[in-house]
């Protein structure tokens, strides 16, 4: 793999990298991994960039918005769309610990019965959870400190010692395991309250070939199910292929 360092400015440095990878064992990737939340490592190159956002719904459009403050041109291109389910009732009236697993559990999860909340210590898994219960006042008590996964939340203190506890894990539908499984192996009781579902977006060939004439250079990739949904376009699209891509998870980047 070859590396090199550009470094990121805002308040302090740190720095990523660029590494060659594969896809399918097919194609050949640049990708560029090393930034866990725009707000925070918005990085400053010396060239003229594009970048294609594949984030959806509001966190999308916020990220175009802090691109657009660094004088970097971005296009929409969401690959999913976010709708809110109905919520079946919950099997218990009161819960120890309301986990939210995304800004969207935590948008589409308002009608969590404020008795719930005020009894349970709240969780979140990333940055973007904490951020929206912030803006709700709702006081977080269990987070990540530096990795924000499941993996980085099942390493907090509060949740090694759980036995007998009731969990509510709050997410849309289908998703990972790996936390109610780690959770229940623990000896822990964990209901789920699943708020919202994800709907695909199809692009056409003749989409795909205007935001070729826009000439982007980066793609953003925010989780693994984006790629999954992208690896696709890349046989219908070649050019994809020759783009830098801007993984923010490192389970993607693993991938």
């Amino acid at each position: 793999r070859h590396y090199r360092t550009v470094s990121i400015t805002k308040n302090e440095h740190r720095s990523c990298h660029f590494w060659r990878g594969s896809i399918n064992n097919r194609y050949r990737c640049n990708w560029l991994y090393g930034i866990s939340w725009v707000g925070e490592h918005l990085f400053n190159i010396a060239m003229s960039i594009n970048v294609l956002i594949t984030r959806p719904g509001e966190n999308g459009l916020a990220l175009g918005k802090n691109l657009e403050m660094l004088n970097v041109s971005s296009n929409y291109f969401p690959l999913i769309k976010i709708y809110p389910c109905s919520v079946d009732p919950l099997p218990q009236e009161h819960y120890d610990i309301v986990v939210f697993v995304s800004p969207n559990a935590v948008i589409c999860g308002n009608k969590l019965p404020d008795a719930v909340l005020a009894r349970a210590q709240i969780a979140v898994v990333g940055k973007g959870s904490l951020k929206q219960l912030t803006l709700q006042n709702i006081k977080v008590d269990i987070a990540p400190d530096s990795h924000f996964t499941s993996e980085g939340l099942l390493a907090q203190p509060e949740l090694q010692v759980i036995k007998g506890k009731t969990i509510l894990i709050v997410r849309g539908k289908g998703g990972r395991e790996k936390l109610r499984n780690s959770l229940l192996e623990r000896g822990a009781e964990v209901d789920y309250l699943e708020v919202y579902q994800r709907k695909n977006i199809h692009y056409v060939l003749s989409e795909l070939e205007v935001l070729k004439q826009k000439k982007i250079s980066i793609i953003q990739v925010s989780n693994q199910e984006s790629l999954d949904r992208l690896i696709p376009l890349v046989n219908k699209a070649s050019w994809f292929a020759s783009c830098q891509w801007w993984l923010l998870s490192e389970r993607t980047k693993k991938s």
